[in-house]
């Protein structure tokens, strides 16, 4: 293309060129460069972004110089030296962060050492709880048994008071039965009876057979009845007096049985309320151990819930050890970080000594590079260069004005404003000290 046309090169373009020539030495000061930005940029607190945005632009102006072999004007050692304390600043934010990060994980630790002792002592709980629950049951379910036995002697009682108390209105029956046909008797005794199918009749000869009397005794009682007493024969007397003796033992055994029978149902009384009363009483400790089983369980299920709050509570410390794990292995990732961009900002600002044979390639590709992107210069162009000359010392002198005391706000304002002028062929060397 002619002259005229060829596009002019940028400050940036020449710092960048400076510092990263075709040559693996210039390589590597390249990578050490992205590096140093890249940490420079990222990772520190927010009030403090303005002031890191200012150096990441300005970083690559204040190296120029060393990087082209030159000494730095007063404020490009000045940007250099923010950065050395901005870096030292990211530091100790760094490791106050991989402090919090190390204390925070031994609290997490020593809070799920105690989630983990929780569950520990929840499980143990349980356990308990569920012996003594399952201890209560077996009392319950003894005292159950001797309910249902007391239920089954309580039963056996009121039948054999039942029994007695029949027995007792049996005997109770047959003696005024026996007594009613003795006194019917007395009374036919001296007056005979007026038929022979009589009443009294009837009921001796029942009551004879009843108290197993000889047949021939009750076969003639009915005809010795019928006769009066001064009519009947030796016979008929011994018969009437024979069936009254053995209804008269008839009687007074019925009444033997009778006393007999009423201490038996006494006794049998007695009994029955006896296996009530025990009844009665474990039924009592019966619903007292059903409480105590209610209670147990009500605390095995409390304790049951505790050990799965427990568990819960431990899988909730585990998330948390987790999340400061990796706040932990974030801070040292960041301390690695600033540890290799400090290092590789100091080689940039003091950088190795390359071999004379790859200095001698750097130095002739340069020269090749910028003689091939320069456009030829006629005399305007000349005069234009001298103009920008005196424009970039003019920045120095501000620069070197403002680099003790005033912000570095200022000089970048003061470094942008040459950068930002319309570009004029000027000779490089110059041209990236005014950067």
């Amino acid at each position: 293309l002619p002259s005229r046309l060829k596009r002019p090169i940028s400050v940036s373009e020449r710092c960048l060129r400076c510092l990263c020539p075709r040559t693996e030495t210039a390589s590597m000061a390249a990578a050490d460069l992205q590096l140093v930005l890249t940490a420079l940029k990222e990772g520190g607190p927010a009030e403090t972004t303005p002031a890191r945005e200012m150096l990441f632009a300005a970083l690559p102006h204040a190296l120029a110089p060393i990087s082209a072999g030159d000494e730095p004007h007063p404020y490009q050692l000045r940007v250099l030296d923010d950065v050395r304390r901005a870096f030292e600043s990211l530091r100790v934010l760094a490791v106050e962060a991989m402090n919090v990060a190390t204390n925070d994980i031994k609290a997490a630790r020593d809070t799920l050492a105690e989630a983990e002792a929780a569950v520990v002592s929840a499980t143990a709980a349980v356990g308990e709880a569920k012996a003594a629950a399952d201890a209560a049951k077996g009392n319950r379910d003894e005292r159950a048994a001797l309910v249902r036995q007391a239920e089954r002697d309580l039963a056996e009682t009121e039948a054999s008071t039942q029994s007695a108390i029949d027995s007792r209105t049996q005997l109770l029956a047959e003696l005024d039965f026996a007594r009613g046909v003795v006194e019917a008797a007395e009374k036919c005794k001296e007056a005979g009876t007026s038929a022979p199918e009589s009443d009294a009749s009837v009921a001796l000869v029942a009551l004879l057979e009843k108290c197993h009397a000889e047949k021939a005794l009750i076969a003639a009682v009915p005809a010795s009845l019928r006769i009066p007493a001064a009519a009947r024969s030796d016979f008929d007397d011994f018969t009437v007096r024979e069936a009254m003796r053995v209804v008269g033992e008839a009687v007074k055994a019925l009444e033997s049985k009778l006393v007999a029978g009423a201490e038996e149902a006494a006794s049998a009384e007695a009994e029955r309320l006896g296996s009530w009363a025990i009844l009665d009483i474990e039924r009592e400790r019966v619903a007292e151990l059903e409480a105590g089983v209610a209670a147990a369980e009500g605390t095995l299920a409390d304790a049951e819930a505790s050990r799965r709050a427990s568990a819960a509570e431990v899988g909730v410390q585990k998330n948390a050890l987790s999340d400061k794990l990796i706040a932990e292995t974030l801070a040292e990732s960041r301390l690695k970080e600033l540890a290799q961009a400090t290092g590789a900002f100091e080689r940039l600002v003091k950088p190795p000594v390359p071999p004379p044979e790859e200095e001698e390639a750097a130095r002739r590709q340069a020269q090749t590079t910028t003689a091939a992107d320069e456009p030829q210069m006629s005399s305007p162009s000349d005069e234009a260069s001298r103009e920008q000359d005196v424009e970039i010392s003019g920045a120095q002198e501000e620069a070197q004005a403002t680099a003790g005391d005033e912000p570095m706000t200022e000089v970048t304002e003061a470094m942008e404003k040459v950068a930002d002028a319309p570009a004029r062929p000027a000779p490089e060397s110059l041209s990236m000290g005014g950067a």
